[in-house]
């Protein structure tokens, strides 16, 4: 026999409010009690009741990570998950994973029904582009309460601010006294940020009358060092550097070794990237995007979609971290 709430509280001559405050971490009780009525749902092998709570309080007590099933169209930053975790355990709730094909993420029924299929209160989307726009449609014609990740879209997402990122790496260089700076995306994928970091370089130095010096195209990686070596050849060869992200820096700085081009005395460099860039180890400048507080935004966000279904909620931008590293420095 599974042992209930009401069991629990009888062994020990309290309240079933208080066990359900301690077994819920909610409530003021000395810590003390709490322990003890923990200690005891677990001799008596307590469970606790999602269903029940469901019928009673109309919520499941579970928020979910939705990603496509499809290959790149989810991005989990290894500091994302993270973020979630910590947030959802402050807001009390439990964090679930899920993946489901595209075609039934545009299927109508399917979408009217499916927080209850998942006993789930509202979805976090980790579908980070080339997503059916009949999905996002669907969500909101059903007021399915969701928050996008990583997408930029204007209302009901949190996603890194990429075109600050950019435009922030761009003036660091500026204010050392760069003014011929390269910028360096060999992936052009369909990521929003693609084009929002080469807007966020272009537009601060077209604002400060620079040229632009970029290498933008789509390469595979195996041929992206001679690439770079062949642009770092040019006698437009930039005196620093921003690169999409951190497999650009690499290149760019095994190229530059073996050019005899000193690092950073000739030639500074800036990568964009989720973590700092040190794997080839040289701890590489870096504008980090803040992943943790992009989950953890997410789920606040969540939360009040959760009680609002109908609102829209304006969409947050997560401002980069500077990581100050040993590939930058003035022009000598």
């Amino acid at each position: 026999m599974i042992a209930t709430q009401s069991e629990i509280a009888r062994q020990l001559g309290i309240s079933q409010a208080t066990v359900s405050m301690a077994l819920r971490g909610t409530g003021k009780m000395a810590e003390e009690t709490r322990s003890r009525i923990q200690r005891e749902a677990i001799k008596l092998g307590y469970r606790h009741n999602n269903s029940a709570q469901a019928i009673r309080t109309g919520r499941f007590g579970c928020i979910s990570l939705l990603l496509s099933m499809r290959y790149q169209h989810s991005y989990l930053p290894y500091e994302l998950i993270p973020g979630i975790v910590a947030e959802a355990r402050e807001q009390q709730t439990q964090l679930s994973l899920i993946g489901s094909p595209d075609q039934e993420l545009i299927n109508e029924e399917f979408i009217h029904e499916a927080l209850r299929r998942w006993s789930s209160d509202g979805l976090l989307i980790n579908y980070t582009h080339n997503f059916p726009l009949r999905m996002v449609d669907l969500i909101r014609d059903y007021r399915v309460p969701s928050v996008w990740m990583n997408a930029k879209l204007e209302v009901d997402s949190v996603y890194p601010d990429d075109i600050e990122a950019a435009a922030q790496s761009t003036r660091r260089l500026i204010e050392m006294g760069h003014r011929r700076i390269g910028y360096v995306d060999l992936t052009r994928n369909q990521h929003y940020s693609g084009q929002d970091r080469y807007d966020g370089y272009a537009e601060t130095m077209l604002a400060q009358d620079l040229p632009l010096n970029p290498l933008t195209r789509l390469v595979p990686r195996p041929d992206r060092y001679p690439i770079v070596k062949k642009w770092l050849e040019s006698s437009n060869r930039p005196s620093a550097v921003i690169t999409y992200r951190d497999h650009e820096a690499y290149a760019i700085f095994s190229a530059a070794m073996e050019l005899h081009i000193r690092v950073p005395q000739d030639l500074s460099i800036i990568a964009i990237h989720d973590f700092p860039a040190d794997t080839v180890g040289v701890a590489f400048s870096t504008m980090k995007n803040d992943f943790a507080a992009v989950g953890a935004g997410a789920v606040k966000m969540l939360m009040q979609k959760i009680q609002k279904p109908s609102e829209f909620i304006p969409s947050q931008k997560i401002a980069p971290q500077w990581l100050p590293g040993a590939t930058t420095a003035p022009p000598a």
